[in-house]
């Protein structure tokens, strides 16, 4: 289940998107909850952590777009939010709040049915892709998605997901290699981090959204920067 948001003051366009939006899950077979929205603030007034994708415009009344997707990233870093806008101008604000993609009116079909295919493809691969992994007397299914970091103790694996860290019995080489096409990123012989999580970069550590560090070794902080950088600017493609 897909859980998106459309955010628009003009209601032409709200219905534009809403028809395009459900033919395109309907084609996937994606089922989703949708939420239409007249303003930013309207929208705000809906819980913010669960969206996985949103539409916005950027020019309405009262609060823009740019505002708003602040206002959604202070609680929801992971929705994908695509900006609805006549202006490329605002690219750089939207790196800002990491926008998915941006669709320029007037709304072109292809367009919409590449961008926002794109999104749901990956939204829906992430919350259906999942390691299979040996723990200390059971085997452990973990979402991909649920994976912030994992870090190697005493010769096993310590997996971090949100409010709990699992054990299991595997190698970083082999996690490394089942997340080759996700992604993630082995900043450290020991280390391994989830590119959605990370922040920013210093000197010597990766740090996480969540206020975590983690480890970055100087022959592979280059690699580690590029990766970041692959990621976050292939979302302005």
């Amino acid at each position: 289940m897909i859980t998106a948001a459309i955010v628009d003051d003009d209601p032409n366009i709200r219905e534009t998107l809403q028809a395009a939006l459900i033919t395109d899950t309907q084609k996937r077979r994606i089922p989703v909850q949708l939420s239409v929205c007249a303003s930013g603030s309207e929208f705000l007034t809906l819980p913010q952590e669960k969206w996985d994708l949103v539409l916005m415009d950027v020019e309405m009344p009262g609060q823009n777009g740019i505002e708003t997707a602040r206002q959604l990233r202070r609680i929801n870093d992971r929705a994908a939010i695509i900006f609805i806008t006549n202006y490329i101008q605002y690219a750089l604000e939207g790196y800002e709040v990491q926008a998915f993609r941006y669709l320029l009116k007037p709304i072109d079909a292809a367009q919409f049915e590449q961008v926002v295919g794109t999104a749901l493809d990956e939204i829906h691969h992430r919350q259906t892709a999942y390691l299979q992994l040996k723990g200390r007397s059971e085997i452990i299914r973990l979402a991909i998605d649920e994976l912030i970091y994992a870090e190697t103790e005493r010769g096993h694996l310590l997996l971090h997901t949100p409010g709990k860290v699992l054990e299991c019995y595997s190698t970083m080489e082999k996690l490394e290699q089942e997340l080759k096409q996700e992604a993630f990123f082995r900043c450290h012989s020991s280390f391994l981090v989830a590119l959605e999580a990370v922040r920013q970069i210093e000197k010597q550590d990766v740090v996480l959204k969540d206020g975590t560090r983690v480890p970055v070794s100087k022959n592979r902080k280059k690699g580690m920067k590029q990766a970041l950088t692959n990621f976050w600017g292939g979302k302005f493609l």
